[in-house]
């Protein structure tokens, strides 16, 4: 499994595909287990329903938005949080796509990810 790369390039820029000022990219931990991986998407704040997870040409996307709460008319003394739309993916080799699992809790976004057997370590025992 590959990240795809998500960073703006001035190709991207050229091309109009780098993201808006008014996108941002959530942090995502992936952790590999022997059978699987699950990727750990950090969306506090953003509500289940506004959260899309899709699969299509072996591209696992998580994508939505995370609706700023303050009122217009308010000045905030600091802003680090960030709002807007958002979209993370991840190029999907050696999973089984009909046995993704997603979950969301307290913030988190978790996706268990099913590794093909072809592709889990096996030992080869010797004759």
């Amino acid at each position: 499994m590959w990240l795809v790369p998500e960073k703006s390039t001035l190709f991207d820029q050229v091309l109009g595909t780098a993201p808006e000022p008014e996108h941002f990219s959530p942090l995502a931990d992936i952790i590999e287990k022997e059978d699987s991986y699950e990727i750990d998407v950090l969306l506090p704040g953003v509500a289940r329903e506004n959260i899309a997870v899709e699969i299509k040409n072996d591209i696992l996307t998580v994508s939505g938005e995370r609706k700023n709460v303050y009122a217009e008319n308010k000045t905030r003394f600091l802003a680090e949080s960030a709002y807007g739309k958002f979209s993370r993916s991840w190029f999907l080799e050696g999973i089984s796509a009909e046995s993704i699992e997603a979950e969301y809790r307290d913030g988190v976004l978790k996706i268990l990810l099913k590794k093909q057997p072809a592709v889990m370590p096996r030992k080869i025992e010797l004759k």
